[in-house]
């Protein structure tokens, strides 16, 4: 686990005492972020058991409080580097070119269904009810969803965890900006998406995780945008995978529970606005699909 400042862009290999120096030196220019005691706890024991920290448990509390007691209109973020973002991103680097084969560049009916082409359709007609601004494929894979969007004469990028992914979506779009980062820390600026898609990208999240990324997602939105989520339903479960896609790579996905992505949306001010859910329809869907519209609270007149 990494303390990440939202100003420094990508984590860096340094001490913790770097890496808050970092933060206190740039800490001016981030907005204000409640910090629950929780989640400070939970990131205190992290960075002990990673060794990214020494000393005790109240040493890295000590170090925390005093960022927040100089800085108190901080956002103090951690960047997790554990299995469920190194492992998705090793995979897929490993089997970028087997994935593309099976999936291709574009949207298409080989891989998704009516319901799911309409609902991004009908994604596409509520933006024009949203602010001005750029729109992002967040977890892009090799750009489908975001050649989609580019179709509709939307200035759209793409972000994705695999390096790998990134080069074939660059390839394979050429006009369309895409570079690498994680949902818990994309490399955007805040309140600057005029919307965004996650379409398919949180399945690798553990539920416990999800926070962090509607966090996340919340701060990139701007007041006013809207988000779509697709995600494999369930209660939760994971799946593990031995040999995911051929690589003999290790990966687990999760099938999360629509109404606690519901909850852990509308918690960070991401208000839902539509919930829809299908059954499997190809060979390689094996539980519902799940497809979640939210809103970040426009302005008051």
């Amino acid at each position: 686990m990494w303390l990440l400042d939202t100003a420094c862009g990508p984590p860096t290999l340094g001490t913790y005492s770097q890496r808050v120096e970092r933060i206190t030196n740039t800490i001016g220019q981030l907005p204000a972020r409640s910090l629950k005691p929780e989640r400070i706890a939970r990131w205190q024991s992290d960075l002990l058991k990673s060794g990214l920290a020494s000393g005790t448990v109240a040493d890295v509390r000590v170090t925390l409080h005093q960022v927040l007691e100089i800085h108190p209109r901080c956002t103090v973020r951690v960047v997790s580097h554990s299995p469920h973002v190194d492992m998705p991103a090793a995979v897929y680097d490993a089997s970028a070119e087997g994935y593309i084969r099976f999936v291709g560049v574009e949207i298409s009916a080989a891989t998704e269904g009516p319901v799911d082409r309409s609902l991004l359709g009908a994604f596409v007609e509520l933006m024009a009810d949203a602010p001005a601004g750029r729109v992002a494929d967040l977890g892009c894979g090799p750009g489908r969803v975001a050649a989609f969007l580019a179709a509709h004469e939307f200035d759209v990028f793409g972000v994705d965890v695999s390096a790998a992914m990134v080069v074939a979506a660059r390839n394979a779009h050429p006009t369309i900006e895409f570079e690498q980062g994680q949902l818990t820390a994309l490399p955007i600026a805040d309140a600057s998406l005029a919307c965004a898609v996650c379409w398919y990208s949180i399945i690798y999240t553990p539920p416990e995780h999800l926070d962090d990324v509607c966090l996340e997602l919340s701060r990139v939105m701007a007041p006013g945008g809207y988000l779509l989520v697709a995600f494999q339903a369930g209660q939760g479960e994971g799946l593990h995978q031995a040999n995911a896609h051929g690589t003999n790579l290790p990966l687990t996905s999760y099938r999360h529970d629509p109404d606690v992505v519901i909850r852990t949306l509308s918690g960070t001010g991401l208000k839902v606005h539509l919930r829809a859910l299908r059954e499997p329809q190809f060979t390689h869907e094996s539980s519902p699909q799940a497809f979640i519209i939210a809103r970040a609270e426009p302005p008051q007149p």
